[in-house]
């Protein structure tokens, strides 16, 4: 809901009038019935394994069913985007699967880039050194 200001770095602009037109749902409206399965259904999510989005949903953009989706996760998923968003379910599957392409394309990306593809040509070694030194001298 932002410019990008360049494609070379994460740099983005936004202004009172873009964060105006922002769809931000007023949490006034949402009723006491809603906010107590909210809350019992974080509770159940908090207290199971947190596992990679792979594991939660799908391996892949085109395996994502709501089926297959963790049922913790689903049902907050099912109160916050179905209810609360007002998302059907069709919208909710395309929101699990830009998730799952999204974290696969990064993940992709990264493994391209290499490990210290952004240290090339720096001393990593004098610079642990010096802010180690001047750690202890204080």
């Amino acid at each position: 809901m932002c410019r990008q200001l360049t494609g070379a770095q994460t740099i983005a602009d936004i202004d009172v009038v873009v964060v105006e037109s922002l769809p931000i749902p007023d949490v006034n409206r949402i009723s006491k019935g809603i906010i107590a399965r909210l809350t019992e259904s974080f509770k159940a999510l908090a207290e199971s394994d947190a596992e990679s989005v792979f594991k939660e949903t799908a391996s892949s953009p085109e395996d994502v069913s709501l089926e297959k989706v963790k049922p913790d996760r689903r049902e907050l998923d099912k109160i916050v985007m179905g209810e609360i968003l007002g998302l059907t379910d069709e919208e909710q599957l395309e929101v699990y699967k830009a998730v799952v392409d999204l974290v696969k394309s990064r993940l992709e990306k990264a493994r391209s880039v290499g490990k210290n593809a952004k240290l090339s040509g720096i001393p990593v070694e004098a610079v642990t050194k010096s802010v180690v030194d001047d750690l202890r001298k204080r």
